[in-house]
């Protein structure tokens, strides 16, 4: 689905019920400007493949909007994903 991300960029959105957090690619992040990382709150990540890699940081309360719903969320930046932004269980 279309997930807009702090008024700025369009991209695919993945629901995923096995996820308990949602995650950004860190290419992604890139292209958003005024939007602030903490890298201070990166944690280690379990991957479905049972790796353990550590997010990039943080950026906390970020606008999403699907449709006409805006929300914000927390959401962890990673340097690999199989989908730009991922959409864990907090929703």
């Amino acid at each position: 689905m279309a997930v807009t991300i702090n008024d700025q960029v369009t991209t695919l959105g993945c629901f995923n019920p096995g996820s308990e957090i949602v995650t950004m690619r860190e290419e992604l992040f890139k292209k958003l400007s005024g939007v602030q990382l903490r890298p201070d709150d990166a944690v280690p990540m379990i991957s479905a493949n049972d790796n353990v890699d550590p997010t990039t940081g943080l950026i906390d309360a970020l606008p999403l909007r699907i449709g006409g719903i805006q929300f914000y969320a927390k959401v962890h930046v990673v340097p690999k994903s199989p989908a730009p932004l991922i959409i864990g269980m907090p929703f």
